[in-house]
Parts: structure tokens; sequence; C-alpha cells
């Protein structure tokens, strides 16, 4: 019967265009995937060029290069010393910023704050070593800090973070690799129209017709308007 072919029209059309709504809600979402990924890899490969030129600079730093701490630089004689005096500096610092607080051969050791997230709170405070380049490299041990139960260990963060770099460019590289083989299929999607289109069209128009000969009269009335 016409009711029953019109409410099968109805459920039908309500379906793909539910269909329709997802599809392009994915297709942007592939959009902005794209710029970021575009993003992401361009971000990562330039931090993958300004570490590979701080390695190179950083060589004179070994695991036997004592710090120079600001204010303790009569203290900072050898590494545990050195070690002491970067914790102290740590401690004291309070500051919700970045700044630079020592150095360590040709690189500099730079520390941040947080802000605090409760009033009786100081916030947690980030070691960092900061390339020639002028890129920041995260101390990830010990929470980010110099290890106050090892003066020597402490002082020794800055040329385990620059040891570290490779591994890091490595991660970063594969992130690259990922993302990168990922674009194609994206920009093809986004690309793309939904396929549903004139099918919807043509069932919309076998839905009026049905309704037209549910309910002559509002033909009738169409028709003298």
């Amino acid at each position: 019967t016409d009711l029953l072919t019109k409410a099968k029209l109805d459920a039908k059309i309500l379906a793909m265009e539910k269909e329709r709504g997802q599809f392009y809600r994915d297709r942007n979402d592939a959009v902005r995937k794209i710029e970021q990924y575009e993003k992401d890899i361009e971000d990562a490969e330039q931090w993958i060029k300004c570490a590979k030129y701080d390695i190179i600079q950083a060589a004179d730093v070994t695991e036997t290069t004592v710090p120079v701490i600001k204010g303790y630089e009569k203290e900072c004689t050898d590494m545990h010393h050195a070690g002491k005096a970067l914790v102290t500096a740590c401690n004291k610092y309070m500051q919700s910023a970045y700044n630079v607080i020592g150095h360590c051969g040709s690189v500099d050791v730079a520390a941040y704050r947080f802000e605090p997230q409760f009033d009786d709170h100081i916030g947690d405070l980030r070691c960092y070593v900061v390339g020639k380049s002028g890129q920041n490299y995260e101390y990830h041990k010990c929470n980010g800090k110099p290890n106050a139960a090892n003066f020597e260990a402490a002082a020794g963060f800055v040329n385990e973070v620059l040891t570290n770099i490779p591994t890091r460019i490595d991660v970063r590289q594969k992130e690259i690799d990922h993302k990168r083989a990922q674009l194609p299929s994206l920009r093809d999607f986004a690309k793309r129209e939904w396929s549903g289109a004139e099918e919807l069209t043509e069932l919309k128009v076998q839905l009026e017709n049905v309704k037209a000969r549910i309910n002559p009269s509002e033909k009738k009335e169409e028709k003298a308007a």
C-alpha cells in the first residue's frame, strides 16, 4: 500500500541523510587531520634539523663536564658540588617562567616552574638543556628534576640528555614516517563526494509522488495555486 511505501521511503531517506551527514563529518575530519599532519611533519623535521646541529655543537660536553650554575660559580669545582648547586638552584627557583640558570660547556641549562594548581602548591619544576640552535630538551628522569639524592648524577643530567637526543630523533622520524604514510589516503578521501546523492534525490521524488497519491487534495491545491 501507499502508506507502507511511504513509511519505507521515510526510513530509507532518514538513514541516507544520516549517512550523508556522517560522510561529510568524516571528510571534514580528514581535511583537519591533513592540515595537522602536515604541520606536525614540518615541525618534527625542523626539530630533527636543530637536534642534529645541537649534537655537533655540543661535542665538547662529556660525562665529566662540570655544569656552572648562576650564583654558584665558585662552588662548581667538580661534579659533586656542581650537582649540589644545581639542586639548590632548582629548589629556590620559584618563577613561573622559562629561564637559563647556568651552562655546561657549550650548552645552557634552563629551568621552568609550572603555574601552581593549588594555593598551597608551588608548581612542578622541569629542567632543560638548551642547544646552540635555541631548541630545548627536557630532562625526563626524576620527574624532570636533577637527582637530589645523588649530586654527581644531578650534575651529569646534561650529558645524559644530550646522549639521549639520537634516540629522540629516531622517535620523531618514526612519527614523521607514520603520518606521511597516511597522507595519500587522507587526501584521496578529502576529495571524494558522497556517492548516495543521486539515490537520495530520487527517493525524495518518489516520496512526494506517494504523498500525492495518499492525499490527492494537496496536489490539487498545489495545481490550483
